[in-house]
């Protein structure tokens, strides 16, 4: 999705993250998804979220590693032929 090679992964997962939070927030506030009655409330939604995030985001990045590798098997064995 990037365009950027230069970018590490890190940074473009920071990134994400960044944009998704600036999106997601107002919304979960807007619509009652975060109680806004305590402090520990908002604490764990956060947490939560941060929690399925980096689960998702690790899990993505295992699926697609696993099919760039092969992706680039077939590719050596074409060029091998």
């Amino acid at each position: 999705a990037y365009k950027i090679d230069s970018l590490v992964l890190w940074l473009k997962i920071l990134i994400n993250m960044l944009i998704g939070f600036v999106i997601f927030f107002p919304v979960a506030f807007s619509l009652d998804w975060i109680s806004t009655e305590s402090p520990l409330g908002i604490i764990i939604f956060v947490v939560i979220v941060i929690i399925g995030f980096i689960a998702f985001t690790f899990g993505d990045y295992l699926i697609n590693g696993r099919d760039a590798e092969a992706i680039n098997k077939i590719i050596k064995e074409r060029e091998s032929d």
